[in-house]
């Protein structure tokens, strides 16, 4: 495949397209052999849930309640499971590796098909590292009222990009003008919540100036 073939069909498995035509190739092979390896498992996987399956009881009583076990590849569980992560606030943050990037000066409008009538739209920025590019949200830069304390008990706040408390449309301005090339960096932790049921671990991440 040549270069704007290779650029294509990245594009169309929604992995980046930056790089020379050996980089990209490599690139395109590594996802040609993972959906191979996905694949295989998954036929591995369905072959085990049918012999699971079949020494399933017809039924069982949990807590009162008469269920009738399936497997995991059931249509009743897969569409169970899909419906709750369709209901999940996108996390966009999470899948950016931690380190410094700088905004690109594009922005797009991300869609949360959530399965309402009217799905909610939102303001997403582009930043890079030089070789990758990530779409994340807006609420990502404005500066928060709260600091962070992380599991060892060390409490700070950070140096958020935008000196901004605004909400809403104002904060969807702020993030607009931002300047391109402004520099970020991503930060990923272990933190700690106090409620009411009392204090737990949580992931943690965020974009700051360092």
């Amino acid at each position: 495949m040549n270069y704007n073939e290779l650029k294509s069909a990245l594009r169309a498995m929604n992995l980046p397209t930056t790089g020379n035509t050996a980089e990209l190739q490599a690139r395109y092979d590594a996802a040609i052999a993972a959906a191979s390896a996905n694949a295989d498992n998954a036929a591995d996987a369905a072959d085990n849930a049918a012999d699971a399956a079949d020494d399933l009881p017809e039924k069982v009583v949990c807590n009162g309640v008469e269920l009738t076990p399936v497997s995991g590849n059931d249509t009743t569980i897969t569409t169970f499971v899909a419906r709750r992560r369709q209901k999940e606030f996108p996390q966009l943050l999470n899948v950016v590796p931690d380190g410094e990037y700088h905004t690109t000066g594009r922005y797009a409008l991300y869609v949360w098909e959530n399965g309402e009538d009217t799905p909610p739209t939102f303001l997403v920025v582009e930043i890079s590292d030089g070789t990758d590019n990530y779409f994340v949200g807006e609420w990502e830069f404005p500066a928060r009222t709260f600091g962070i304390r992380l599991a060892d008990g060390t409490e700070f706040t950070p140096n958020w990009v935008l000196d901004t408390l605004a909400t809403g449309s104002a904060r969807s301005e702020a993030v607009r003008n931002m300047a391109a090339n402004t520099t970020c960096v991503k930060h990923s932790s272990v933190g700690r919540w106090t409620s009411k049921s009392g204090e737990r671990n949580y992931a943690l991440a965020w974009i700051a100036r360092d």
